[in-house]
């Protein structure tokens, strides 16, 4: 969910795209397979109803928030001030607290600091103009757990809440790690990069003057990213399963809807998860077709199953709605 208007200064989009592949090519095994344990989540109390949240897997645990309603959902910190607000009106974060930084990314933002100011009033900046975010909260890593269980106080309204969760015992005894079988040839301006998970994800950028279109298994367009921005087919079957905002799961009326003003777009693939029952000990190959302006390219990539140093897990996906 890294998308916003405030902090993605060319510099920093440089950034997060250098740690996202550092994450990529050395770092998975750290994400999710050094404890024996992984977060899952609580149904929401009744004071948090209109709102959808979702515990996932990608670089890290990752909380994903959709309200849609008006009224302001307000995540607080550990020292109990707030540091993301999110509603219909789009997302803000108070840009006064070092959460903010530390949450959007695995190990926070490098080289950043936040902005000073008079007092511990929050300094409210809109960083997404739609009723959704996700952010990578310290409080769902298992190092960092006081006993069972997990907890994100909030505030609704008026009203105060918690999201919660427990730890619970991982049980698979290794994953899936996939590669490009060689490094993927694109445009200038066109990039891809593989996310750690399980499935893996991809983060498909084009800042290309042509029109980058991903096909799903039936080879029909589900992602169009072009300068107008990224769009979505939600008559694609592959779409409605992978969308995290569970409104635009549903088929519209018109298939093609725009999800985003920037040309960039992560998303989980399943393709890169072999099926059920796959051998364990045979490389298994999977393959992501682009148009670009109407020619095919063809991404073969490649899953190995890696045994964990010890008792552990793959990634899950929990979500409450």
């Amino acid at each position: 969910m890294i998308n916003t208007r405030y902090s993605m200064r060319p510099g920093l989009r440089l950034a997060a795209v250098v740690l996202t592949s550092l994450i990529s090519s050395t770092a998975w095994s750290h994400a999710a397979h050094n404890e024996d344990r992984r977060a899952s989540i609580d149904p929401l109390p009744n004071a948090l109803k209109g709102v959808t949240v979702q515990l996932v897997e990608t670089l890290g645990a990752q909380l994903v928030i959709d309200n849609k309603t008006a009224k302001p959902l307000v995540i607080l910190a550990n020292d109990g001030k707030p540091f993301l607000r999110v509603s219909s009106a789009g997302v803000d974060a108070n840009v006064r607290h070092q959460t903010w930084l530390d949450s959007y990314l695995p190990g926070g933002l490098p080289h950043r600091k936040t902005i000073d100011g008079e007092g511990d009033k929050p300094d409210w900046r809109m960083v997404r103009k739609t009723s959704h975010w996700g952010w990578f909260d310290e409080r769902l890593k298992v190092e960092n757990a006081k006993g069972d269980s997990w907890r994100i106080p909030v505030r609704y309204g008026d009203v105060d809440a918690v999201i919660s969760g427990k730890f619970v015992a991982a049980l698979a005894n290794g994953l899936w790690q996939s590669s490009w079988q060689s490094a993927p040839k694109l445009p200038k301006g066109v990039s891809i990069l593989l996310i750690p998970g399980q499935p893996f994800g991809l983060m498909l950028s084009n800042s290309s003057r042509q029109t980058v279109e991903v096909l799903d298994d039936q080879k029909q367009p589900f992602l169009r990213l072009n300068a107008k921005g990224t769009f979505a087919n939600t008559h694609s079957a592959l779409w409605q399963k992978t969308a995290v905002q569970s409104s635009l799961r549903q088929a519209q009326a018109q298939a093609w809807q725009k999800i985003s003003a920037t040309p960039r777009y992560t998303w989980v693939e399943p393709r890169t998860l072999p099926a059920a029952g796959a051998s364990t000990k045979a490389v298994q190959r999977w393959n992501i077709t682009l148009l670009i302006d109407g020619k095919a390219t063809v991404l073969n990539g490649q899953s190995r199953w890696v045994k964990a140093p010890k008792r552990d897990t793959a990634p899950t996906t929990t979500q409450y709605q």
